[in-house]
């Protein structure tokens, strides 16, 4: 073990070490006080619920008709009719999140 302990690296030895590049990178796990740090959408302080809800065709359509975000703006016009607060997302500043809102329109 001695031996192995005394061997200096030189030239040759870095010739056979690949490039990293962004490949490598995109494969990469990140890592935070030793863990790997969860991917994806966080976690919702209030998770929405499933549920099954028949709505008048013209009124479906008038809001599939603005693109993505149909649904976030349907719940958002069924939270202002029922006086309901938002609340949601995580308040944590490091997570960023804004509620959704209508593009079209300009945040409040």
């Amino acid at each position: 073990m001695a031996k192995v302990d005394a061997y200096v690296l030189g030239p040759d030895d870095y010739a056979e070490i690949p490039e990293i590049n962004e490949e490598m990178f995109a494969r990469g796990v990140w890592m935070k006080g030793g863990k790997p740090l969860k991917r994806g959408r966080p976690k919702s302080v209030s998770p929405k619920q499933q549920v099954t809800l028949r709505l008048d065709r013209d009124v479906l359509d008038s809001f599939r008709a603005g693109g993505a975000g149909w649904q976030s703006r349907i719940n958002e016009a069924l939270r202002q009719a029922a006086g309901v607060a938002y609340g949601g997302f995580s308040e944590e500043p490091e997570r960023g999140i804004e509620p959704p809102h209508d593009k079209r329109r300009r945040p409040r």
